[in-house]
């Protein structure tokens, strides 16, 4: 495992992202942790280090935007494109009914290439939904950056519409390195490791 993901890794815990219990999720089914990467906000050293993760990344793959999709995406894309030097664009998850009736904030043209970034992926159903404005309003859409993939099949339905996937950590990994560093026991590991198997 790299240093920068065991940096990484080991920063998320410390911040609170990730918890253990019984969790809703938006699919509606019940997990036994969550990972909640909009706490970012409130540790802006740890949110740089994702941005600065996230920028290198995909610095090289040909784009001339980044958009931050809400809300979770926003602060990590903004810390992106601080790091890259790239312009950001935000696709609004409700059209204004006043002004200028905007879907998408930001400055951009039909044609241009454009990144999306947001926190994590579970299914990627939201991805796909989110990205829906941006090629309506013209943008070439094929690339999702993400910090974590909860390894729930979200790559192969984003493949599936012809977007590649690109994650700092899976979840396989960060929870390898929790346990290494033993913030994880090998119960608690073991319940989620059945939970994964059982919600594959």
């Amino acid at each position: 495992m790299s240093p920068l993901k065991t940096e990484l890794v080991l920063a998320l815990h410390k911040c609170g992202v990730l918890s253990f219990g019984n969790y809703l999720l938006k699919s509606g089914a019940s997990s036994p942790f969550y990972v909640d990467l909009r706490l970012l906000s409130s540790f802006p050293d740890v949110l740089e280090l994702c941005g600065n993760i996230l920028a290198d990344m995909i610095q090289d793959i040909p784009h001339k935007r980044i958009a931050g999709i809400p809300l979770g995406g926003v602060p990590i894309a903004t810390a992106v494109c601080l790091r890259a030097k790239c312009p950001m664009i935000i696709p609004r998850t409700e059209v204004k009914d006043h002004g200028m009736m905007k879907s998408i904030e930001g400055v951009y043209a039909p044609g241009d290439v454009v990144i999306v970034i947001d926190d994590l992926i579970v299914r990627g159903d939201s991805k796909i939904a989110a990205i829906a404005p941006l090629k309506e309003a013209g943008l070439v859409v094929e690339d999702v950056a993400v910090v974590l993939d909860r390894e729930s099949n979200g790559a192969k339905i984003l493949a599936g519409a012809g977007i590649h996937l690109h994650a700092a950590l899976t979840l396989t990994e960060m929870l390898d390195i929790l346990q290494q560093a033993q913030r994880l026991d090998a119960d608690q590991r073991h319940i989620i490791d059945t939970w994964l198997t059982e919600n594959s």
